[in-house]
């Protein structure tokens, strides 16, 4: 068979298939014609573009192939590919606000349960990334509320203070740091086991305004 051009069979055709007043187009030049048409080749000035996501391609003077492109083959790979656990936040890393970290629920509200500071005298710095929302300690002696440090703006938390079973400790508070209705110390209640409930929030100032929201709670 002979394979031949684009150009060769519409020269054919014009030659040939005009009319057939010459009775030259014969069924086997047909059959000849339509067999050298099926060998032809594409064009090698033909071309395949890669299009979005791809690579390769090229004209079609030899074999080409077309491939997912090395950016395509990452973003497959990254959405097939569950969660690293390294991008998914701690409790410790919750409340301290980390960057760049995913919050899964479970994970949330263990980072939101209630912390126990220990035993609590003197002058007690506190330090807003060991706790999200929740805190407790026991007074041992006269506790004053001393310097902060991590702190979030809008957080909101709840400390419990536990009278030891001596009582008569009572609670003071820096005012470089804290901030209470009016100034004053909170009264709490000082009687041997008594629970004292004081809830605050972090002002955009830096400092954080407590109050008592309950004494002697059981």
């Amino acid at each position: 068979m002979t394979v031949r051009t684009r150009a060769q069979l519409n020269a054919d055709a014009e030659t040939y298939l005009a009319d057939n007043a010459g009775g030259d187009i014969t069924e086997a030049y047909v059959r000849q014609r339509v067999k050298d048409l099926a060998d032809s080749p594409v064009l090698s000035t033909r071309v395949i573009s890669a299009g979005s996501g791809l690579a390769g391609g090229g004209d079609l003077s030899t074999n080409r192939e077309l491939a997912l492109s090395a950016p395509a083959l990452a973003s497959l790979a990254k959405a097939d590919t569950a969660l690293q656990a390294a991008a998914i936040a701690t409790a410790a890393e919750i409340r301290a606000a980390a960057a760049d970290k995913v919050i899964v629920a479970d994970d949330l509200w263990l980072a939101a349960a209630n912390v126990n500071l220990g035993n609590l005298t003197g002058t007690v710095g506190i330090n807003f990334s060991n706790f999200l929302g929740s805190a407790k300690g026991t007074m041992t002696g006269a506790v004053t509320l001393g310097a902060t440090s991590n702190l979030k703006v809008g957080q909101t938390f709840v400390l419990e203070l536990l009278q030891d079973a001596t009582g008569g400790r009572t609670l003071a508070h820096n005012a470089t740091y804290w901030q209470t209705a009016g100034g004053a110390a909170l009264a709490i209640d000082t009687t041997a086991n008594a629970l004292n409930v004081v809830v605050g929030t972090v002002l955009s100032s830096g400092k954080v305004l407590i109050s008592l929201a309950g004494k002697k709670v059981s």
